[in-house]
């Protein structure tokens, strides 16, 4: 039987650059770029971006997301702690990770396209 090793989310972008320079600010690095592709990495989480179109996509509206998990959240927080940038919106980050009821301790971004990206810790069980 053949095993899983990961699963990679494909996001929109409207313009890979802005994308870039927003993810770099969290600490992922560029990994390729191709002309309908993007790559980028931080440890073992990547996200990979394909081109949208700014007509088609609504920032304000976005259904797209991505959870990444991660292994230290108060390093993380220390980390972003001097990131200047907004709590609520398209490019943000909410850099405070909060205990959420279904036993996950999260922190999340949202990128300049609107896709909202939940980095979390712990295990969720089942109640």
């Amino acid at each position: 039987m053949g095993q899983l090793l990961c699963g990679i989310p494909v996001l929109p972008s409207s313009d890979f650059d802005r994308t870039a320079a927003f993810f770099t600010k969290l600490g992922f690095r560029h990994v390729a770029r191709f002309p309908a592709y993007l790559i980028l990495r931080r440890g073992g989480a990547e996200l990979h971006f394909r081109p949208a179109q700014t007509h088609e996509l609504d920032p304000s509206n976005s259904h797209f997301t991505a959870y990444i998990r991660v292994l230290n959240t108060r390093s993380l927080e220390a980390e972003w702690e001097s990131l200047n940038l907004p709590a609520t919106g398209p490019g943000s980050l909410r850099k405070r990770f909060v205990k959420r009821e279904w036993g996950m301790t999260e922190a999340y971004a949202c990128d300049p396209d609107g896709a909202l990206i939940t980095f979390g810790a712990g295990t969720a069980e089942p109640s």
